[in-house]
């Protein structure tokens, strides 16, 4: 029996990459190397992936060179069909359907190979129709193209958690939990594996400021391994802060340091390069593009715990007509991301002043938190009280702050008192004595 296959659509998308090498990111996340019925195509896929997982440049040399390596192919049938392969196509335009053949005959050729496994059991001496009725049952519902388990019965998550419970609390299972170095938050807010808690503010408030934080404070403090992606920001700009926030220099001192301040500089860069933070600076982004470089973050680090995304506008989306649809596509696709790579992930949205209010709600139908942060003084300068938990504070301050947890499905909202530091770019408690920094 002919096995279903489309070998022009396999080789489509293997020349796209070719030809376009960017497009790896997309593919990575949406099929493997199973799904290929050419042998030779499985190989070079591999090599695709692993060049991509390693951040090294594919083309046709550098790919020849790493199956010759591998031993996976000699060099001139490589080079050989690299070459041939290569003019199939001249771009990714159109990967979704070529994706789509390809998913469909992989799958009709794993339904063949569980029926003539049916077939087998059926024509043994000591077949059972009951028994291989049921297993058949189950092979044929199993088959799908994601492998996720459809449906788990609550005998079956019961017995989950008990175990999982029972090794917490015999320590053999240790929780993470993420920090925001704000003691209200860290106390209202559980942000854990699998979370998306959005960040929002209006502009120049200090979102990036206090994304950052997070993001250091996780790496620093608690030792956890950390994805940064800025699309405003450079890296070294990010790195200026993170010296200026943790330091007794400010940042306009670690911008252009004087003679007496290159030792507090030095030691505390010498303190921040050991941590396990990667920090991505592209100034594009997308969902895919995101994902596919975290996977690569967490092979690099050999793990992955959080990361930090500054911020939704500067993403790309197929929703750029419609900014709460926008807001909503990007909320639902780190969610699937958080739950896939087992990550927290927090993403920083710059709310627009006028539809606030339905922005917020379409970001809380999908995330799991979300936290508001506001200078009242800074965004309006008549403001001189707040109302907070019931008591009026008084407003003197452009570095005031207050916190809003309009969404915690791990905790509690609350809304409370917050001081910016903008001088070394940090958030602190506030104790209701607090003055401005020189």
């Amino acid at each position: 029996m002919k096995q279903p296959k489309d070998l022009n659509a396999e080789a489509c998308l293997l020349s796209a990459v070719i030809n376009e090498p960017s497009f790896i990111i997309d593919l990575v996340t949406q099929i493997d190397d199973t799904y290929f019925f050419d042998t030779k195509h499985k190989i070079i896929y591999n090599s695709m992936k692993n060049l991509f997982l390693e951040n090294k440049k594919i083309d046709i040399v550098v790919l020849s060179d790493d199956l010759v390596q591998s031993k996976k192919m000699s060099r001139n049938n490589s080079l050989t069909y690299l070459n041939d392969i290569s003019d199939v196509v001249r771009s990714s335009y159109n990967s979704k359907e070529w994706i789509g053949i390809v998913k469909e005959k992989y799958l009709l050729r794993h339904l063949i190979n569980k029926a003539n496994e049916i077939l087998t059991e059926c024509t043994a001496v000591d077949a059972n129709a009951t028994n291989i009725l049921e297993k058949a049952q189950k092979n044929i519902l199993g088959i799908t193209l994601d492998r996720s388990e459809p449906f788990k019965n609550m005998e079956k998550i019961a017995d989950e958690m008990i175990d999982y419970k029972e090794k917490v609390y015999s320590g053999e299972i240790v929780v993470d939990r993420f920090y925001t170095g704000i003691g209200f938050i860290d106390h209202s807010m559980r942000i854990i594996r699998g979370n998306v808690v959005v960040i929002g503010a209006k502009s120049s408030v200090g979102k990036s400021a206090f994304a950052s934080q997070i993001a250091f404070i996780n790496a620093r403090s608690y030792g956890y391994k950390v994805g940064i992606f800025t699309m405003e920001m450079t890296s070294h700009e990010l790195m200026e802060r993170e010296v200026s926030r943790t330091s007794k220099l400010t940042l306009d001192a670690v911008i252009t340091p004087k003679v007496d301040d290159f030792s507090v500089l030095i030691n505390e860069l010498e303190d921040i390069r050991h941590s396990n933070v990667l920090v991505d600076d592209n100034s594009v982004q997308s969902l895919s593009s995101v994902r596919a470089k975290a996977m690569q973050m967490k092979h690099t680090m050999n793990g992955l715990d959080l990361i930090v995304v500054d911020y939704y506008q500067l993403m790309k989306t197929n929703k750029a007509d419609r900014r709460d649809l926008e807001l909503a596509e990007l909320t639902r696709g780190f969610k699937v991301m958080a739950k896939e790579l087992d990550i927290a992930i927090i993403p920083l949205t710059q709310l627009n002043e006028k539809d606030q209010v339905r922005e917020s709600k379409t970001i809380k139908q999908d995330a799991d938190g979300l936290i508001i942060i506001d200078r009242p003084l800074f965004t309006d300068p008549d403001c001189d009280t707040v109302s907070i938990n019931g008591r009026d504070v008084e407003v003197n301050s452009k570095q005031f702050t207050v916190g809003n947890i309009k969404k915690s499905r791990m905790g509690e909202t609350k809304f409370d008192c917050m001081w910016f530091e903008g001088s070394h770019q940090r958030f602190e408690n506030y104790t209701g004595q607090m003055e401005e920094q020189e």
